[in-house]
């Protein structure tokens, strides 16, 4: 039984983009459980899209850009999590309802310090695997910009974990 062109198509982009997807992913979110869902997520939604690709931007950006958007409807969801549940503890008066999060390994804390521009960028670049060119591309940013993200985050982990 032969596969249908669209089957291989999403098979290829599977074959080469997973794995840097996943990466980028898991640097994100510092959860490879989620990150694993949402490459999942990702590719599902490829597959509903794929005929919207309209070959503007590079299939590896286009891809990355579905992912993004995903974290991005993730974090706005938590955030109205994160409300309701302050809103129920402030009318419950269950202060131990939230609890604060275990510290993670040194890396985890380093990257909470740096601005969200620059954990997004590093985390496409050593995540993702993405070129400075692709990451200016995806977030629409000129590459001097993403090379300035990317020189102050590295040199803040750096200062971090010192």
């Amino acid at each position: 039984m032969s596969r249908s062109p669209a089957t291989e198509a999403l098979d290829r982009l599977y074959r080469e983009h997973a794995a840097g997807l996943l990466g980028f992913l898991t640097y994100q979110t510092g959860d490879s459980a989620l990150a694993e869902d949402i490459v999942a997520d990702t590719f599902e939604r490829v597959l509903s899209a794929r005929s919207a690709w309209r070959g503007e931007a590079g299939e590896k950006t286009w891809l990355y850009a579905i992912a993004m958007n995903r974290l991005r409807d993730l974090a706005r969801r938590r955030g109205a999590e994160s409300r309701a549940a302050e809103r129920v503890t402030a009318t419950t008066g269950a202060v131990d309802v939230i609890r604060a999060v275990e510290d993670r390994d040194l890396l985890q804390r380093a990257l909470q310090t740096l601005s969200e521009d620059e954990r997004a960028v590093l985390a496409l670049r050593f995540g993702g695997d993405l070129t400075l060119s692709e990451i200016a591309d995806l977030l629409e940013e000129r590459q001097s910009t993403i090379e300035g993200r990317l020189y102050r985050g590295l040199r803040r982990l750096h200062d971090a974990a010192s």
